[in-house]
């Protein structure tokens, strides 16, 4: 219908796409963390949120667990026909479709490009349709945090639904301070403080024995008979 949702712990708002600003819809009660929103193409609303599948009445913000499946939906999405996810399992990132009455996963095929590398962690996943309602934009944060300042990428991939292939579109490298959909991956120190550290030369290791000398010389002479 052209309106614009969007989920928070609080609740369910929508936002006018024109100025940025919000109206609340319904409050949760209990702050979830919500991964995902898609509508169907009759308007029915889905989310995941601390690991369950729900649907949702986009006006009232009241929600229906389907179901809390293994692994939980990181991102939802319809396509060809279908609701999609993608989970994990370890390491192993994978497209899944959703069974829209009971919430169940069924797991499609393995997507190894979203995997993560060289000591990062996914932050999260968002897709959508792309424009030919035969792939999926998946849109992906990651936060490394090997290094001082830690970094930030987010990369920006098109999944073929038919060809099972994925296009590589955009990465980009980003100020780890830039908040991220389900949280913020904090800021980083802009440079680290260098600390002087004394140093002992060689007048100064003569001074120090002649110092413990002295000290030991002391204690025999207190304790002689």
């Amino acid at each position: 219908s052209g309106q614009l949702f969007a989920a928070a712990e609080s609740g369910l708002y929508r936002l006018d796409a024109a100025d940025g600003s919000s109206t609340l819809i319904g409050p949760w009660g209990d702050s979830p963390t919500v991964e995902a929103l898609a509508f169907d193409p009759s308007g029915e609303l889905f989310m995941s949120a601390d690991g369950g599948v729900y649907v949702v009445d986009s006006l009232t913000a009241d929600r229906t667990l389907l179901s809390t499946p293994t692994p939980r939906a990181e991102g939802l999405a319809f396509a060809g026909g279908r609701l999609l996810a993608i989970g994990v399992t370890g390491q192993q990132w994978a497209l899944y479709s959703v069974d829209r009455i009971t919430g169940a996963l069924t797991e499609l095929y393995p997507i190894d490009l979203i995997a993560p590398q060289d000591g990062a962690i996914v932050d999260f996943i968002s897709m959508d349709t792309d424009a030919s309602r035969q792939g999926l934009n998946i849109f992906v944060a990651r936060f490394t945090v090997i290094g001082l300042p830690p970094s930030a990428s987010l990369t920006l991939d098109r999944l073929d639904l038919l060809s099972r292939e994925i296009e590589p579109v955009a990465d980009f490298t980003v100020a780890p301070s830039i908040p991220f959909a389900t949280g913020s991956a904090g800021t980083a120190p802009s440079a680290a403080t260098p600390i002087d550290v004394p140093t002992v030369d060689l007048l100064g290791l003569l001074l120090f024995a002649i110092l413990l000398v002295g000290a030991a010389f002391g204690i025999l002479w207190t304790r002689r008979p």
